[in-house]
C-alpha cells in the first residue's frame, strides 16, 4: 500500500486500521496481501500482520522486521 511505501512509523495508526480491517474480513486473499508486511519497519504492524496470518492459516507465523525508526 502506499502507507507501506512511505516507510514511516509515524504512520502506525492508519496502518493498523487498516490491518483490523482485514482481520475482520471472509475474503481468502488477505493471507497473501498481508505476507509482505511480516517484514514491515514497523514491529507492531508487522506482529498484527503475523497474528492475523497465524489466525487464518492455522501456521504459526512470525514477524521479522529488520529495524526500527521511529520519527
Amino acid at each position: 500500500s502506499r502507507l507501506t511505501a512511505r516507510e514511516e512509523a509515524t504512520l502506525r495508526d492508519p496502518r493498523m486500521a487498516i490491518l483490523e480491517r482485514l482481520e475482520e474480513s471472509r475474503d481468502p486473499s488477505v493471507v497473501d496481501a498481508l505476507r509482505p508486511l511480516l517484514r514491515d519497519l514497523d514491529p507492531t504492524v508487522a506482529a498484527k500482520a503475523a497474528g492475523i496470518i497465524t489466525a487464518r492459516t492455522g501456521i504459526a507465523t512470525t514477524a521479522v522486521t529488520s529495524r526500527y525508526v521511529p520519527m
